[in-house]
């Protein structure tokens, strides 16, 4: 394989890499996804609205909180127990957020070789193919979802936790009430459909440069 044919099919799967991280962080991040849900999720039938939202805010505090929790800080919610089996699974999840980020470092100044690379090349097909990379992840996570979330997100645990600590009691884990799975549908949802919208967009971007080119092409002759 030649190194103009690598770099086209690699350069689209890097960028597609750090699109997808980039999203997954923002949607975990944007804690107001949460908040909206709180009233139609029934939470309150299990403790306070302003509760929820400090055991949650908490939560995300946590998981984002790299050199805190490297020092060992121990995982206490402010209002709620959490059993020694739920605060090893926080701590997994904190795990697994931090290598996805530094993923997405690497990831990240590849990405700013190559679209430094591609303007100065001006390689625009990178944004078609960008495109069509994001495309296929969300058709592919579509139909399972849809057919079986509870199934996907088992898997999904199974895959990336090598313990049983994130089936939670809810009597020695009540803050599991609060975080339904419907919530993480409803933020895969979130996820997917954010990943159709940039690789909508990608794809009108290329159309638009693509035609601009066209017509100057066309005035030069």
């Amino acid at each position: 394989m030649s190194y103009k044919k690598f770099y086209n099919i690699f350069s689209p799967f890097i960028l597609t890499i750090t699109i997808i991280l980039i999203t997954i962080n923002l949607i975990i991040l944007y804690k107001p996804l949460y908040y909206v849900k709180i009233d139609s999720l029934n939470l309150t039938n299990f403790n306070s609205k302003e509760n929820i939202i400090r055991n949650y805010d908490y939560i995300i505090d946590y998981l984002y909180d790299f050199p805190k929790n490297n020092k060992g800080e121990d995982f206490n919610l402010p209002t709620l127990p959490s059993s020694p089996e739920g605060k090893s699974h926080f701590k997994d999840v904190q795990k697994l957020i931090f290598k996805m980020n530094l993923c997405l470092g690497l990831s990240s100044l590849l990405s700013a070789i190559i679209v430094m690379k591609s303007i100065k090349d001006k390689y625009f097909k990178i944004l078609k193919h960008t495109s069509l990379c994001l495309i296929l992840l969300p058709i592919a996570l579509v139909l399972p979802i849809l057919i079986n979330f509870h199934s996907s997100f088992t898997l999904f645990h199974k895959l990336f936790f090598n313990n049983s600590n994130w089936l939670f009691d809810s009597q020695f884990d009540p803050i599991i009430k609060l975080l339904p799975q419907n919530f993480f549908l409803y933020m895969s949802i979130c996820i997917i459909g954010s990943l159709i919208f940039i690789s909508i967009t990608l794809y009108v971007s290329y159309t638009f440069i693509n035609i601009r080119n066209k017509r100057k092409d066309y005035a030069l002759c």
